[in-house]
């Protein structure tokens, strides 16, 4: 599940390849920012949408959430296909308030851009781009050493969030521990992330008793950036210790 502004094309530049490769049946969802009636969605919208993409898959699944995607893996660990969750660099369970008023003090530009995906004014980097907004959001989702082409091809692939979500995000969240529900977790953080520092991604971890992993780096779209390989991998590794997944396996109607 992708996070803020991103979409399914996250997963399929590389990462989602590596897991089926391993063995596991992939899917990517796509969340739709607006509902049939043209309001924006909510996070229970997105859950909702998530819900039946689950049913759908009739198989237990673990998820893999990217930030703001993250928490809504979060507030389906207690869905009967679940079986554990990974959260990349996740919006924690404390709401993202805290995270949004530092980053507004530390780098108000990159804040100034964050905000952008949900404005209201269309693409997500606007047209023409703000070229202080674009260089601190280029610095901040991805390393320094990603190829700029590939670094924008992947910006302008953004697109705008739905504002209700983003908003709704900033709240503390209604979320059960995983230890509670008995569902496995692991937490990965990014030492040099701007947007989910690694301090929010250790809370988040200790709320559900999840281990944390710390990969370096300033990129918050980890699955986009140059170590993806070595993400990609560590999350085998992680699900290669939990009781298998049958591929055939299939779930009660």
């Amino acid at each position: 599940m992708h996070g803020a502004a991103g979409g399914a094309w996250m997963w399929c530049e590389g990462f989602a390849a590596r897991l089926a490769e391993a063995g596991l049946f992939v899917a990517a969802l796509d969340l739709r920012r607006r509902r049939p009636d043209g309001a924006e969605a909510t996070l229970a919208d997105y859950a909702a949408e998530a819900r039946a993409a689950l049913a759908a898959l009739r198989r237990p699944a673990l998820l893999v959430g990217h930030s703001l995607g993250g928490l809504l893996a979060q507030r389906l660990l207690a869905e009967p296909s679940v079986r554990g969750a990974a959260l990349l660099v996740p919006a924690p369970p404390e709401g993202l308030w805290w995270s949004s008023l530092r980053l507004a003090t530390l780098d108000p530009v990159l804040a100034r851009g964050v905000a952008r995906m949900a404005d209201g004014g269309g693409g997500y980097l606007g047209s023409p781009p703000d070229l202080a907004e674009l260089a601190a959001l280029r610095a901040a989702l991805f390393h320094p050493d990603l190829p700029e082409a590939t670094a924008l091809r992947h910006l302008r692939r953004l697109t705008r969030e739905s504002a209700v979500a983003v908003l709704e995000a900033q709240a503390p969240q209604p979320l059960l521990p995983a230890a509670l529900l008995g569902r496995p977790v692991v937490a990965i953080a990014r030492a040099g992330d701007r947007l989910i520092p690694a301090d929010t991604v250790l809370r988040t971890a200790a709320f559900h008793g999840a281990d944390t992993t710390l990969f370096d780096g300033p990129g918050h779209v980890m699955m986009l950036d140059l170590d993806w390989r070595d993400i990609a991998d560590h999350l085998l590794g992680w699900a290669g210790r939990l009781p298998r997944l049958a591929p055939a396996e299939e779930l009660a109607p």
